[in-house]
């Protein structure tokens, strides 16, 4: 029949705009952004189709056949996503000369307070982003890992009245002294800290908000210039690490315009780790919460996730080496 090869092409073109929405301009747009960040998911959703039309086959139907080869590319597609990013390793002691960065949406404050410490103080973490947290509670994970002897100086960053609105972001003193800087508009609280000598990086800690259309419009604005607000630091050179929750997956429009800025776990193979929700294994989240790297002055060594309790979110830790005398003038 002629109408089987027009549906058959039909389907054809429907998964590849769903798999690879990039193709056809709809990365951006909702429904498409939210498939493409959890690829394994689909994946597997694919190959669940698959199997439902395996049955069909015997009868040797062509239409059948074919939706069947198309479910299963677009499965073997979405798999080899995560496969080819990568998921990252169990998390190692911090190598010698490396820097330790690690960011967490603690959900309002609720992530547990002795494991984040915990968490931070085994990592001698440099530099720590704080979505969703007050300076109270930033203060109080700071007085904890100080009392062990890691010593962390605090900022913080509110750009809206509600607890998901501030944003903390913890330095450890051998950087030497830090200030806050001026700020943009990420969305959801951003605050960015430069050393008061002029030397060593500065550092951003950033959320932005999630994929979420606006009723009017239908579209996700604030999703989209919130995270393009965030990527733009690093890659600008506004900041030369940029730590937080963007709500953005390599699949989507800002973290593919990062100019010689580096998403840290793509570039050491974890660059499919899932960090939301944290109830899910890290193969099936989606990446959402990054750790940017100017790639002139650093470069990349591993990368993990660790479960926190408390809150929904993976803890990211990166580590990185800084490239030799990268502040010299």
């Amino acid at each position: 029949m002629v109408a089987e090869p027009i549906v058959g092409a039909i389907a054809f073109l429907v998964v590849l705009v769903v798999t690879l929405p990039a193709l056809a301009g709809l990365s951006d747009a909702p429904g498409f952004a939210h498939l493409t960040s959890f690829r394994l998911i689909c994946g597997l959703g694919w190959f669940v189709v698959a199997l439902m039309l395996a049955p069909f086959v015997r009868r040797r139907y062509p239409l059948v056949i074919w939706l069947l080869v198309v479910a299963v590319l677009a499965g073997a597609v979405n798999s080899l996503f995560v496969v080819a990013r990568g998921t990252g390793d169990e998390l190692t002691g911090k190598p010698r000369r490396a820097a330790s960065l690690l960011t967490l949406n603690t959900l309002g404050g609720a992530a547990s307070v002795p494991e984040l410490t915990n968490l931070i103080v085994r990592t001698r973490a440099d530099a720590v982003a704080l979505p969703e947290t007050s300076v109270e509670v930033a203060r109080e994970i700071a007085d904890r890992a100080r009392a062990r002897g890691h010593d962390l100086q605090v900022f913080g960053g509110q750009q809206s009245p509600y607890s998901f609105g501030q944003t903390s972001l913890l330095v450890s003193y051998t950087w030497g002294g830090y200030q806050a800087k001026d700020t943009p508009d990420t969305g959801l609280g951003a605050i960015v800290v430069e050393p008061r000598r002029g030397r060593g990086p500065v550092i951003a800690a950033v959320h932005s908000p999630p994929p979420m259309p606006v009723r009017v419009e239908r579209r996700m604005w604030p999703w989209l210039l919130g995270a393009d607000a965030a990527a733009r630091l690093c890659r600008t050179g506004q900041a030369d690490v940029v730590l937080g929750d963007v709500n953005m997956t390599p699949d989507h429009p800002s973290l593919g315009k990062l100019g010689r800025c580096r998403d840290a776990a793509g570039e050491v193979g974890a660059g499919a780790m899932g960090t939301w929700p944290a109830r899910f294994p890290a193969a099936f989240g989606a990446p959402i919460d990054h750790v940017f790297l100017d790639s002139v002055r650093w470069r990349a060594m591993r990368a993990s996730t660790v479960r926190v309790s408390g809150t929904d979110h993976r803890a990211v830790v990166v580590y990185a080496a800084r490239n030799e005398k990268p502040y010299d003038s």
